[in-house]
């Protein structure tokens, strides 16, 4: 599926960037539809050849059904039909969720280009996608996606970072 990521003729590839979504609660609000409409708006205009979300599409924290509030966020991309795909945030899974649960709902969608990448790999979401040439199988640019992870230890306190073994992956 990944390798039908294609420069057009004209040897342009258009990404939408989206992050810092955030949204929160059981059900829509008013900021969480504006959001929405707004992804939806730029998703019309600009017609990517694809959709990339680079975390927090939700606020987990205090939420009962994170799942529901990561299907409102993704709903925009599903609903295009255009390729799409993600890595988490630290907001993401702080509460009642986890990078797994987010990411099979994801992968449930035929247009999603998420991968949860090695196992044996810090966090969920570790992979890359490669955009072929126009006239050939070659590819012509490959895209990293790494999972910045959630809390950091205690000890230290704050957010999460990239793992010495996924910096050790990605220059391998």
């Amino acid at each position: 599926m990944a390798d039908d990521l294609r420069f057009r003729e004209d040897g342009t590839f258009t990404i939408v960037q989206l992050t810092d979504l955030h949204l929160g609660g059981d059900k829509d609000n008013e900021e969480d539809l504006r959001t929405l409409a707004l992804v939806r708006a730029v998703l019309a205009a600009e017609k990517p050849d694809l959709i990339v979300y680079t975390g927090d599409l939700i606020s987990s924290y205090s939420v009962s059904d994170p799942s529901a509030s990561f299907r409102r966020a993704i709903a925009p991309a599903v609903e295009s039909g255009l390729p799409w795909t993600h890595v988490f945030g630290n907001h993401d899974t702080e509460e009642n969720v986890t990078r797994e649960e987010l990411m099979a709902i994801a992968l449930a969608h035929n247009t999603c280009y998420s991968q949860a990448g090695p196992v044996d790999l810090s966090g969920v979401g570790n992979y890359m996608l490669t955009i072929q040439s126009v006239a050939s199988e070659n590819p012509a640019a490959v895209l990293y996606f790494l999972d910045s992870g959630e809390m950091a230890p205690e000890s230290v306190g704050g957010y999460a970072w990239i793992a010495s073994d996924q910096v050790h992956w990605y220059k391998q």
